[in-house]
């Protein structure tokens, strides 16, 4: 089956953008396996060792694998000129910019909703799972954000006094005083690799000039409002990109119909 010189840019087009695609599904899928079953080869691999944060992990698989198999059917349609596995390409594009239209129309309906969740799930986070066996990685994550972003709790510094890992602490150093009062985590100071005498005026009650007190929810949503507008660019250049393809794809199968006429 041919084609025509516009069919043939189109069909150059899919093969391209849709191999770039495979490709990408494989590299997200190999990362998802690896973090699965591999979780000692460098330290931030145990982030997934959460049961929670897992579940990051077997939706980079899913992910992975969608996309190779969405790519190799784009790319193999577009290849071989075969019109079925181009109109299940089509359609399974169509349903995917669809679906993120109205997730993203969700998403900005129910923005109050969505806050509170994050919200919620970051303090309950603080509050309740930081630092113990079973929740390491959810441990690590809290650090990280708190050593980036300059910030402490979810909305204060002050969050860490009423969660049970300052209950634990208390009652860890029962025994092995430290001589001063635990308060913050070691993240929560901006030298959180200092000295004894730095981590101890870290925590000093009066004094905050050596940890951070702004909480991590508010730092992280002033964020994500600063780059509002980039976000949104993002996603409508997504949208436009995808209306590329199905262009395209709608080409490619005008040209075959036509040529097979």
């Amino acid at each position: 089956m041919g084609t025509t010189v516009v069919g043939l840019l189109a069909k150059i087009i899919l093969f391209i953008v849709n191999f770039m695609f495979w490709l990408t599904g494989v590299v997200v899928l190999a990362a998802g396996v690896w973090v699965t079953i591999d979780h000692s080869t460098f330290n931030f691999l145990t982030f997934f060792d959460d049961p929670d944060l897992q579940k990051v992990a077997y939706a980079m698989i899913v992910i992975g694998g969608f996309v190779t198999m969405l790519g190799f059917v784009g790319c193999f349609g577009a290849c071989h000129e075969r019109k079925w596995m181009i109109w299940l390409y089509f359609a399974v594009v169509l349903l995917l910019l669809l679906a993120e239209a109205i997730c993203t129309v969700l998403v900005f309906a129910y923005n109050e909703d969505v806050k509170t969740f994050a919200n919620e799930t970051l303090s309950d986070f603080i509050l309740h799972d930081y630092d113990l066996p079973e929740t390491k990685g959810i441990t690590i994550a809290i650090d990280q954000i708190q050593i980036k972003f300059n910030c402490c709790g979810a909305h204060s510094d002050h969050d860490w006094e009423i969660s049970d890992w300052f209950n634990r602490t208390q009652e860890r150093y029962k025994e092995a005083p430290l001589g001063y009062t635990q308060l913050v985590p070691s993240s929560c100071c901006m030298d959180p690799n200092g000295t004894a005498e730095v981590i101890m005026l870290c925590n000093d009650p009066v004094l905050d000039d050596s940890r951070f007190v702004e909480g991590c929810y508010d730092v992280l949503y002033r964020i994500f409002e600063d780059h509002i507008w980039f976000i949104g660019g993002v996603l409508i250049g997504s949208a436009f990109f995808q209306v590329i393809l199905l262009i395209m794809a709608v080409v490619l199968l005008r040209n075959l119909i036509d040529d097979y006429d």
